[in-house]
């Protein structure tokens, strides 16, 4: 690592006899044998590529490229590096990407989950590629130039900026490993949230593949901070994708007799109830054994279910509580399990 002037000069003059010598090297061996000369070159590319990545550094070249780019991705894994990365990676990275962006431009445009976007959404989310750094796969991304965002003003983000900013909020929140408010709170409307955590999908490593770890920091970045997408933070985003947001909910009681029981599924049906034919309801482990001791018989039931929202229309009831009733009358009753 270089750290004051004096060593900046002393690269700079191996860098120049590093040239000097692939010079005499391509001079002496490409006419006779181009395969031994691209293999004798092996060595010195490798040090001329990692000396100019240290003059780079301290001469300043990489501060003005981290800001020049909105976006950097570093991909981390087995054989990923640069410049020797396998095409599949990088397409799908940078379609990832680019896909997931996409998406959620169209939703901030039409308010919609669209198959199908706009030719002037796709462009604001086309990315520039306008950097590569060796070592692990590092790709600097720029918003399209027609749409870059002057930082220093106020004027209204483009979509693209916006759309950016949104599908790195919920990749900082997947990422994240410690606790943090829930998802629903950061992301009010239920819709949005799933269309960002979809988008997000494609870009996070599965367990088994190539991809270990994606890496993204930027100026765009919330709060400048770097977000690390390993293969758990997979495993968080389907356990997100498949919550329910909050509902409303209001306690129930029905009496009835219990049949059609789904152990598989820890659900029965309540029949003979009161100005409704039947209620579906399902249960917990705990009231396993009472359930199954109440078949067929006349049962008081509480629980709970949405009383608001699309989850309310034809909801299921949570069974916490299970009485066996006698059936010549309700009064004597014995009581079940409750949870």
């Amino acid at each position: 690592m270089i750290t004051n002037d004096e060593q900046l000069n002393q690269a700079v003059e191996r860098l120049g006899g590093m040239y000097r010598a692939m010079a005499a090297l391509r001079a002496e061996v490409l006419p006779v044998n181009a395969r031994n000369f691209a293999l004798m070159a092996e060595g010195p590319l490798d040090e001329i590529r990692r000396m100019q990545a240290e003059i780079d550094a301290y001469a300043g070249v990489e501060a003005a490229e981290e800001y020049d780019a909105d976006v950097w991705l570093r991909l981390y894994g087995r054989d990923i590096g640069w410049p020797n990365v396998a095409t599949s990676v990088l397409a799908g990275t940078l379609e990832a990407f680019r896909k997931g962006m996409q998406t959620v431009a169209a939703f901030i445009a039409t308010g919609q989950v669209t198959t199908g976007s706009r030719l002037a959404i796709r462009r604001a989310c086309d990315m520039r590629v306008m950097a590569f750094r060796p070592g692990s796969l590092c790709i600097g991304l720029r918003l399209p130039d027609e749409l870059d965002v002057d930082f220093g003003s106020n004027r209204e983000k483009s979509l693209g900026h916006r759309a950016l900013v949104e599908y790195l909020k919920v990749a900082a929140w997947v990422s994240s490993e410690e606790p943090l408010p829930d998802l629903g709170q950061q992301i009010e409307q239920s819709p949005k949230r799933r269309v960002l955590l979809s988008a997000l999908k494609p870009l996070v490593p599965r367990p088994g593949s190539a991809v270990e770890c994606v890496e993204i920091s930027g100026r765009s970045v919330p709060d400048r901070r770097t977000i690390r997408l390993r293969r758990e933070a997979y495993r968080r985003l389907v356990h997100a994708m498949s919550e329910r947001p909050a509902e409303a909910e209001e306690v129930e009681a029905y009496m009835g007799r219990l049949g059609e029981i789904d152990l598989d599924r820890r659900t029965f049906t309540l029949r003979e109830v009161a100005d409704v034919r039947a209620v579906r309801c399902t249960f917990q482990d705990e009231l396993l054994e009472t359930v199954r001791a109440a078949l067929g018989r006349r049962v008081r039931v509480t629980g709970s279910r949405p009383s608001k929202g699309k989850y309310a229309m034809g909801a299921v009831l949570r069974v916490s509580q299970l009485e066996v009733l006698h059936d010549r009358g309700s009064d004597s009753a014995s009581r079940g399990n409750s949870v």
